[in-house]
């Protein structure tokens, strides 16, 4: 049966492919590609900009394509004209959320800007001003949650094709929001500060704090701007003890009851575990996780590599499936998350010294 097993991961490592979705050069006057996409099995949006220069947060949008011969193409390209940045946040077959927000800022241009889709088509479609102060922000397909510097959820609900205000109110938190997840319609988690994390529940047209957590040192939530929890489940992740590891949370009622679990190296056949760089994830459903596993160096001698871990659940523990990697095939690079998809695919992106590349591995 072991043996079963074994044979079973070496086949799925080497089927795991890696396709070029475009390039970007690192000198040229939009900068290069952020470490943010909304994609699906059809499309990638990324945004393009120099968001490190003062003064010079201006975005462009690239909107890749797959054709018929299974080769991606940039398609289309635009500019949020009303707004510097736009970051985006969630892709459907109807919508692009895009983030128009400067997190922890008092900066007043807090918008949500909202396109319609139709294909590869994009048009500017709600203009959703947010408070100036919005400290934590996160989207996914229906809804989208922003967090104010004095603890206010503001929250947004799909209703009827546009976006309408739902449930906001103020809640009680140690210190301003620093990230936020949506783990289901009426539950949030919320993380702080480096310490301090909160379940917050809606009740009775407010949202309340049920239950305060203590982070472990170096745990960190999820902090882009796109959901990658669900279905009741949220985790926390860290990289920095040279054992990769997760907390995972699952709803039980108003409260969440927790899972640790450390990355081990027969969970990830081929690589070391002491060279994983960076890990990221997505909640496919109430069984299953698909966490990304990126190794980068600047060791010109070692190559980069993306995989993708699937974790499952087994009523209240969680064990390793499978695991598939690939080496990125840029020499000397650097490699970053760009995230798990909503379809499992991932995204990753290698920056050579002259040019920024995105890839998508499925």
């Amino acid at each position: 049966m072991k043996l079963s097993v074994s044979l079973a991961l070496i086949a799925l490592v080497a089927a795991f492919s890696l396709t070029e979705i475009g390039t970007t050069g690192m000198s040229d006057r939009f900068g290069f590609f952020g470490p943010i996409v909304a994609a699906d099995a059809k499309t990638a949006v990324i945004p393009i900009g120099r968001w490190e220069d003062k003064g010079n947060n201006k975005t462009v949008i690239n909107v890749y394509g797959v054709g018929a011969d299974s080769k991606w193409s940039l398609i289309n390209s635009f500019v949020n004209d009303e707004h510097d940045i736009a970051i985006p946040a969630f892709l459907s077959e109807d919508f692009l959320i895009a983030a128009s927000v400067a997190l922890g800022t008092q900066d007043p241009d807090a918008h949500v800007d909202i396109y319609s889709r139709h294909g590869n088509d994009f048009a500017p479609f709600q203009d959703i001003d947010l408070k100036a102060g919005i400290c934590a922000f996160v989207a996914n397909a229906d809804r989208f949650i922003g967090i104010h510097l004095d603890n206010t959820i503001y929250e947004y609900v799909l209703s009827n094709g546009k976006f309408v205000p739902g449930v906001s109110s103020k809640v009680s938190f140690s210190y301003p929001a620093r990230s936020v997840q949506i783990l289901a319609d009426d539950m949030l988690l919320v993380q702080s500060n480096a310490t301090d994390a909160y379940t917050v529940v809606k009740k009775n047209g407010s949202w309340v704090t049920s239950e305060v957590h203590s982070v472990p040192p170096d745990f960190n939530l999820e902090d882009g701007v796109t959901n990658k929890c669900g279905f009741g489940l949220g985790a926390f992740t860290n990289t920095n003890d040279g054992a990769p590891t997760m907390v995972i949370f699952r709803r039980s009622a108003d409260v969440l009851t927790h899972f640790k679990y450390v990355i081990k190296a027969q969970d990830v056949p081929g690589i070391s575990v002491d060279d994983i760089s960076d890990i990221d994830y997505r909640v496919m459903d109430a069984n299953t996780i698909l966490v990304q596993i990126t190794i980068s160096t600047f060791d010109p001698s070692k190559a980069v590599s993306t995989g993708r871990l699937t974790l499952t659940r087994d009523e209240a523990t969680w064990s390793a499936e499978k695991f598939e990697s690939s080496e990125v095939p840029v020499k000397n690079s650097f490699l970053t998350n760009g995230g798990v998809t909503e379809n499992g695919n991932i995204v990753a992106f290698a920056f050579s010294q002259t040019e920024a590349y995105a890839f998508l591995g499925k």
